[in-house]
């Protein structure tokens, strides 16, 4: 049972990478708080030992901070963005999975949309 839900979740994740590709979808999904509460979910995940959906989590990200407003989103959370930075830059990497070798190389794909904005370069270099 637990397999089950751990493979519905992941679907689901998939399916919302996929359509958070769709401008107008992506836009809905930043104002409904979507990078706060992804970044909650990989966090809680994170602190519990649970890493199986990272890869999908920091995906979901990269697509939502490919705007503005997305990149606004995750620069008004200094902790949450501090956070994500520390889970992308840890040398103990959550395992292989899914056909990628580096789950969490789209978290640095986040962080660089992040940067494009001077709030974003500023909170990272710690000033």
């Amino acid at each position: 049972e637990a397999a089950t839900a751990s493979a519905a979740g992941a679907s689901a994740l998939q399916a919302l990478v996929n359509i958070a590709s769709v401008p107008a979808v992506r836009d809905e999904l930043v104002e409904l708080s979507a990078p706060r509460r992804v970044a909650e979910a990989m966090r809680g995940g994170w602190l519990e030992g649970r890493s199986g959906l990272a890869h999908w989590y920091a995906m979901l990200l990269a697509n939502l901070t490919t705007s503005r407003k997305g990149q606004e989103a995750v620069c008004a959370d200094e902790g949450m963005l501090r956070f994500l930075l520390a889970a992308f830059v840890t040398k103990q990497r959550p395992p292989p999975r899914d056909g990628y070798d580096d789950p969490l190389l789209f978290l640095g794909k986040a962080l660089g949309n992040v940067c494009a904005l001077e709030a974003g370069r500023r909170m990272l270099s710690g000033g």
